[in-house]
Protein backbone atom coordinates (compact mmCIF):
# COMPACT_ATOMS: atom_id res chain seq x y z
CA UNK A 1 0.00 0.00 0.00
CA UNK A 2 2.65 2.30 1.15
CA UNK A 3 4.71 1.68 -1.44
CA UNK A 4 2.50 1.73 -5.03
CA UNK A 5 1.21 5.38 -2.94
CA UNK A 6 4.99 6.30 -3.19
CA UNK A 7 4.96 5.45 -6.86
CA UNK A 8 2.41 6.92 -7.81
CA UNK A 9 3.07 10.21 -6.09
CA UNK A 10 6.94 9.76 -7.87
CA UNK A 11 4.93 8.67 -11.57
CA UNK A 12 2.71 12.40 -10.74
CA UNK A 13 5.57 14.29 -10.24
CA UNK A 14 7.98 13.37 -12.79
CA UNK A 15 5.09 14.00 -15.34
CA UNK A 16 4.62 17.10 -13.97
CA UNK A 17 7.98 18.06 -14.39
CA UNK A 18 7.86 16.76 -18.32
CA UNK A 19 5.09 19.02 -18.82
CA UNK A 20 6.54 21.94 -17.02
CA UNK A 21 9.64 21.16 -19.23
CA UNK A 22 7.61 20.83 -22.64
CA UNK A 23 6.05 24.35 -21.69
CA UNK A 24 8.97 25.57 -21.08
CA UNK A 25 10.74 24.60 -24.54
CA UNK A 26 7.29 25.16 -26.22
CA UNK A 27 7.69 29.16 -25.12
CA UNK A 28 11.19 29.14 -25.74
CA UNK A 29 10.95 27.97 -29.24
CA UNK A 30 8.15 30.53 -29.78
CA UNK A 31 9.99 33.74 -28.18
CA UNK A 32 12.80 32.38 -30.83
CA UNK A 33 10.59 32.10 -33.79
CA UNK A 34 8.93 35.58 -32.99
Amino acid sequence: MYVSLCMRDGLLLNINVHVQIFIFNLMTTNSFEI
